[in-house]
């Protein structure tokens, strides 16, 4: 992930992997907004708010690995400040 969240494309790619099947694909997504909620320092509140719909869409998806990944993705925007905690 780290190679993913220094490139230009990472939060286009959030989008695109969120939408696809593959357990780890998906997984990859929810990953990856994690890991930009913690590197990302530069990174406005709204960044991180254009999330919320795609964890919310995810939420019910059984499969562990993809459950994992969202939690993953919600716990750490909620770290950022409390603003984003409050929004989610």
């Amino acid at each position: 992930m780290k190679l993913f969240r220094m490139t230009p494309f990472a939060y286009e790619k959030v989008f695109q992997w969120s939408q696809r099947d593959e357990e780890f694909i998906k997984r990859a997504a929810f990953t990856l907004i994690a890991v930009l909620a913690v590197h990302d320092k530069r990174a406005p509140d709204e960044k991180f708010e254009q999330f919320f719909p795609l964890i919310i869409s995810e939420v019910i998806d059984n499969r562990n690995y993809v459950k994992k990944g969202v939690s993953w993705a919600l716990r750490h925007i909620g770290k950022r400040n409390m603003e984003l905690i409050q929004k989610k």
